[in-house]
């Protein structure tokens, strides 16, 4: 059943979720009880939305007191996403770095994993969280399924034709075109802070792969650098101090932080100009 007095976030298309539910799912709401507690005589199914959009649903499920989370890809352009979503969580399965996978429909597209009880990892201390986010991203890296790759960032970054404007940074194809791609990685390609799950135990996970690509090893890592200096302006010196020394410590490639940094900045910069952002550029060049 619908629960009548969901927790709802206020989104655009909170007021017809469960319309949308009902005509995607409603004749498998028996079959999603019996993943999610392994009894037949389940029927009982209560969902409370998290978030909504064009695109997707994301719900709480509550079975009985068992728990999970359901993401339902059921926008115009949902499928691409949910074929990412799940061949990322499928592929780190057995990680420890993201929440457990418990079923999924390629026909129906969605999704349905372990419920996670948070606290905000943004409440602690920014130096502390930075440094937890890079160590996430190492095992990230050292994880996920990789490839070959050849060339380097300058000739990869300018592919890019718009939203950066490398040509604008002086020493960026002499600095960018010396480092060479150590090969390409699964990238979550999303930097938002909030993409990330801090457990009640203290683990952290990452969710929300929508956006997720083949990337040259480092992307993230270089992509979370601006995410970082954009959430705490007034720290980021310390922040990202913090951050590489989280990479550093439980990296096993072949990448180097010194070279990433670099990068990021770089990159940061580009991003800046192209949105005519000096104010946020000058600084780091």
């Amino acid at each position: 059943m619908l629960d009548d007095n969901p927790d709802a976030t206020g989104t655009l298309y909170s007021a017809d979720w469960k319309d949308r539910l009902r005509h995607q799912l409603g004749f498998c709401f028996p079959q999603i009880a019996e993943t999610l507690t392994g009894l037949t005589n389940d029927r009982n199914v209560k969902f409370e939305l998290v978030k909504a959009s064009s695109r997707s649903l994301c719900l709480k499920l509550n079975v009985d007191g068992k728990l999970g989370f359901l993401k339902l890809f059921d926008g115009p352009d949902g499928s691409a996403a949910f074929f990412r979503e799940k061949m990322s969580l499928h592929s780190m399965l057995d990680s420890g770095l993201v929440p457990g996978l418990l079923a999924y429909s390629d026909e129906l597209k969605f999704i349905l994993t372990e419920w996670v009880e948070t606290r905000s990892l943004l409440d602690a201390e920014p130096s502390h969280t930075a440094f937890r986010i890079g160590a996430w991203l190492a095992a990230f890296d050292a994880a996920a399924p990789a490839e070959l790759a050849s060339g380097n960032w300058f000739g990869y970054l300018s592919k890019f034709k718009t939203g950066v404007a490398l040509s604008q940074i002086v020493e960026a194809k002499s600095v960018l075109s010396g480092i060479p791609l150590c090969g390409r990685v699964l990238s979550r390609n999303d930097s938002a802070l909030h993409n990330y799950l801090q457990t009640q135990n203290g683990a952290l996970l990452g969710c929300d792969f929508e956006q997720s690509r083949m990337r040259p090893r480092g992307w993230d890592y270089v992509t979370g650098f601006g995410a970082l200096i954009e959430r705490f302006p007034a720290k980021s010196n310390e922040v990202l101090e913090a951050y590489s020394a989280g990479f550093a410590r439980f990296h096993r490639g072949a990448l180097i932080v010194d070279e990433l940094n670099s990068m990021a900045r770089i990159l940061f910069c580009a991003r800046a100009v192209a949105s005519r952002s000096e104010r946020e550029a000058q600084p780091w060049q």
